[in-house]
C-alpha cells in the first residue's frame, strides 16, 4: 500500500511539474545484468507516461548506464541495449516516431569506495529521460491552426514546419507541427486542402531552376514541390485520406515580404469545407 502511495505522488508532482515547465526529468533502474526495469521503476514509467501529453513534446533524450561489473564492451552494449528498450517504452506509449528521440548508452559508472558499494550499483544500473517540450509556442500554434475558422479559398502558413537547407527533410521541431495539422484535419473530417510549397529565391543559375524553383539537393527535383509532397506524404501516412489532399509547389515566384525566413514556407489552401 505504502508503495502505491509513493509511486501514485511521483506521478502527480511530475505531472504538476510538466504542466508548468518546459522539461520533465525521470530516472528509471534496471535489475541487475538486464534490459528490464524493476516491478517498482516499470510502474512509476507506466504511471507517469499517462500523465504526459505528446501534443508539445520537441525531444526526448534517453541516456543509459550499467554498474561497474563486467567488461567495458559488455557494459557499452549493455547499456545502449537499455535505452532502445526504453525508446521502445515511450515510443508506445506516447505513439511517437523515432524523429523525438536522442539516445545514447553510456556504459559503466564509476563507483566511489568511500559509499557502500552495492547501494551505489543498484543506483548506476539506470536510464535517465528528459523529456522537452515548447509549450506556449505549441498553444500559440494551436490556436493559430484551428482551420474551421477558415473559409473555402483562405491560406494558412505552417511556419513551424521547417525543414533542412535545400532539402525536403524535415527538421525534428517540425513533427509536432505535423502531428497538430493530422489531428486538425481528422476532427475537420469535411475539410479537403491543397498544401503550397515555397521558397526564397536568389538569382542563381546552378542552384535554381528557370521558374525561380531551386534544386533539392537530394532528388534535384524542384524544392517547392519537394517540400510540399512531403508534407502531402507525412498526411497520408497518418491516416489523412488522399482524396482530401493535394499539393504544389510555387517556386519562389510569391515571397512573402516578410523576409528570408517566411519565403521559405509551406501553406495550406482550403480546398472545400
Amino acid at each position: 500500500m505504502k508503495l502505491i502511495y509513493v509511486i501514485i505522488l511521483i506521478v502527480f508532482v511530475s505531472a504538476k511539474v510538466f504542466a508548468e515547465l518546459d522539461s520533465l526529468n525521470i530516472t528509471v533502474f534496471f535489475e541487475t545484468d538486464s534490459i528490464n526495469l524493476t516491478l517498482k521503476e516499470s510502474q512509476k514509467l507506466k504511471l507517469i507516461l499517462t500523465n504526459v501529453k505528446k501534443d508539445a513534446i520537441t525531444t526526448i533524450k534517453i541516456t543509459a548506464y550499467c554498474d561497474d561489473t563486467g567488461e567495458k564492451i559488455y557494459n557499452d552494449v549493455l547499456s545502449v541495449k537499455r535505452a532502445n528498450y526504453i525508446q521502445s517504452i515511450l515510443k508506445s506509449n506516447l505513439q511517437l516516431s523515432d524523429h523525438f528521440f536522442d539516445i545514447s548508452g553510456q556504459g559503466s559508472l564509476p563507483i566511489n569506495s568511500n559509499l557502500e558499494i552495492e547501494k551505489q550499483r543498484d543506483k548506476n544500473r539506470k536510464a535517465e529521460i528528459i523529456i522537452i517540450r515548447n509549450f506556449k509556442k505549441e498553444e500559440k500554434y494551436k490556436k493559430n491552426l484551428a482551420i474551421n475558422d477558415l473559409e473555402t479559398g483562405e491560406k494558412l502558413e505552417l511556419n513551424e514546419i521547417l525543414f533542412a537547407g535545400s532539402r525536403h527533410t524535415f527538421l525534428p521541431e517540425s513533427y509536432s507541427s505535423l502531428d497538430l495539422l493530422v489531428k486538425n484535419l481528422k476532427e475537420n473530417k469535411n475539410y479537403h486542402i491543397k498544401i503550397l510549397g515555397h521558397v526564397h529565391f536568389i538569382n542563381d543559375r546552378e542552384n535554381f531552376l528557370k521558374n525561380k524553383d531551386a534544386r533539392d539537393l537530394d532528388t534535384g527535383k524542384p524544392l517547392s514541390k519537394e517540400r510540399a509532397r512531403a508534407v502531402y506524404y507525412y498526411l497520408i501516412k497518418n491516416g489523412i485520406n488522399t482524396n482530401r489532399l493535394s499539393y504544389e509547389g510555387l517556386g519562389g515566384l510569391y515571397p512573402s515580404k516578410k523576409g528570408q525566413k517566411y519565403d521559405k514556407r509551406v501553406e495550406i489552401e482550403i480546398i472545400k469545407k
